[in-house]
């Protein structure tokens, strides 16, 4: 979230990978005004985004959104990593289920 949110803010970046992060957080007055769903558009670098098609706290609705705001430019792409929920790399349970093929050769076709 916060890299998506970092780029919106700074016209300058090279690039951005979003790993994880909610993509639509909980509005909190304060303290939150806006996510990276609202800014999308404010978004000039290049964009990675990494999500779980299976992440319980990152609806794939939001991935879906995203993608579609994002991917119009060709050096932009949100991708779902199947069968991943979160810390698809750091194993901790309960949420996490093995990806097969195991990564990184799991993201190769995809960036």
């Amino acid at each position: 979230m916060y890299a998506l949110l970092f780029a919106a803010h700074n016209p300058g970046m090279k690039a951005s990978v979003a790993w994880y992060g909610q993509i639509r957080p909980a509005i909190t007055p304060g303290v939150r005004s806006f996510g990276p769903l609202e800014i999308a558009e404010k978004i000039t670098c290049p964009v990675l985004g990494l999500y779980g098609d299976a992440d319980m706290g990152i609806p794939a609705a939001d991935v879906k959104e995203m993608r579609q705001l994002l991917t119009p430019r060709k050096d932009r792409r949100v991708c779902a990593l199947p069968r991943s929920a979160a810390c698809i790399l750091r194993g901790l349970p309960p949420s996490y289920r093995p990806m097969l093929p195991k990564t990184p050769g799991a993201l190769r076709g995809m960036v």
